[in-house]
């Protein structure tokens, strides 16, 4: 899916057309409710390997040149991004996605997902499922 998304739809994001292309690779038949669920698990999941594999709000980081160089927004005129602004995006980032402080799904998020438990989340119990 995520080869789909990125190469197919691009930045003309296509949630119909993302279907289509899903329900050929699959067999299943989706709608865009259920379409957005599978993308939420999909990304859940991704973080839910970060997490495990160590991953914290301290990674969740831009490069420095943001940080540092002024960019030029257009109309907004030429900014860089302050650590504060950073954390300030980050914190409604992770509220937005129903994360803890430090970047970890939360558990009713895990439970609506019908995601593995964090006590169960194995590599190999999550492959086969």
């Amino acid at each position: 899916m995520c080869s789909f998304d990125v190469s197919t739809t691009g930045k003309h994001y296509n949630l119909d057309y993302l279907i289509e292309l899903t329900e050929a690779a699959t067999g299943y038949q989706l709608n865009h409710d259920e379409m957005m669920r599978v993308g939420s698990r999909a990304y859940n999941m991704l973080r839910m390997v970060a997490v495990r594999e160590g991953c914290t709000s301290e990674d969740d980081d831009l490069p420095d040149r943001f940080k540092h160089e002024a960019l030029d927004f257009g109309e907004l005129g030429k900014n860089a991004v302050t650590q504060e602004k950073l954390d300030q995006m980050l914190s409604e980032y992770y509220e937005y996605r129903q994360w803890d402080k430090d970047g970890k799904p939360s558990d009713n998020l895990i439970t609506k997902l019908n995601l593995p438990k964090w006590n169960k989340f194995h590599f190999k119990k999550f492959i086969s499922l």
